[in-house]
């Protein structure tokens, strides 16, 4: 996760809003301390504190998360990816919507490799 930030220029505290694979319950936390929202170990803390929520810290799969969506292997990370999007869009329904997203990323696990990318829309931008 460091080089990805590395390479983008950006680190945790630049992310306000991510979506995480979590197709078993425990990646939820496990991938927030991933993306440096909370020490290893401490993942779970930062959900039940109301930091992910959607007006949190950094809303964390406002989106419902793959348990709430289901698991279409190919396609869940497709979603992943277009939510980040809408959400620097500003185009998410308005209780969902985080406020003011600045940088958004998303966490992707398959069976042999890790993928991270990360986003960002200028203020009142467009995602190219």
């Amino acid at each position: 996760m460091n080089a990805a930030y590395e390479m983008a220029g950006a680190g945790p505290d630049d992310v306000n809003v991510a979506e995480i694979h979590d197709c078993f319950t425990v990646m939820g936390a496990i991938g927030t301390e991933v993306i440096g929202k909370g020490r290893y170990g401490e993942g779970a803390r930062y959900w039940v504190e109301g930091k992910a929520d959607a007006k949190g810290e950094c809303g964390i799969n406002t989106s419902g998360g793959l348990i709430a969506k289901g698991h279409p292997v190919g396609a869940s990370g497709v979603a992943m990816i277009g939510w980040c999007a809408w959400q620097l869009q500003g185009k998410v329904p308005g209780e969902l919507q985080v406020p003011d997203p600045k940088d958004g990323g998303d966490l992707q696990h398959r069976w042999a490799d890790l993928r991270i990318s990360l986003h960002s829309s200028p203020q009142g931008g467009e995602l190219s």
